[in-house]
């Protein structure tokens, strides 16, 4: 008995395969970038252009450390381009576009520096707890001085 279902996984698979081999993606490398400051990631597409909606993400990679950092689970490559935020302290970076469906299928930038650092303020759970720490033995030696003048 023919599994009608494990046809359709199949023929799904390869329509996927089939439609990205025909085309290919150029990332324009990024220049002059500061860390807080909003650029424009852009991107050209050659070769047939998909029909269908082809799931990638975008993403940085820091070249110290080789972490990845998603900057977009769900980009619309088609569109060629989105802003970006710079979020990453100063550092060697490249950009990458990575079929969903094929993580193996991954087009990167030329390497590009950020300069600068982001500003951030007490803003995580970490800053709270080290903040704490330094205000509460500065309140209860505080308070000590107070019962001793008392």
């Amino acid at each position: 008995m023919v599994d009608y279902r494990l046809i359709f996984v199949i023929l799904i698979i390869n329509y996927y395969t089939i439609a990205e081999a025909f085309f290919s993606i150029t990332i324009y490398p990024l220049q002059n970038v500061q860390a807080d400051t909003t650029v424009q990631i852009s991107w050209t597409l050659s070769g047939t252009q998909p029909t269908q909606p082809v799931p990638f993400v975008l993403g940085i990679t820091d070249l110290k450390t080789s972490n990845d950092t998603i900057l977009d689970n769900n980009v619309d490559i088609i569109k060629g381009g989105e802003p970006w935020k710079v979020s990453v302290a100063g550092g060697n970076y490249k950009l990458f576009l990575r079929n969903l469906i094929d993580s193996s299928n991954v087009y990167y930038s030329a390497p590009f520096i950020v300069t600068g650092r982001i500003s951030k303020g007490i803003s995580t759970t970490t800053d709270l707890l080290h903040a704490n720490r330094v205000v509460i033995p500065v309140i209860v030696i505080a308070a000590t001085i107070v019962i001793i003048l008392i």
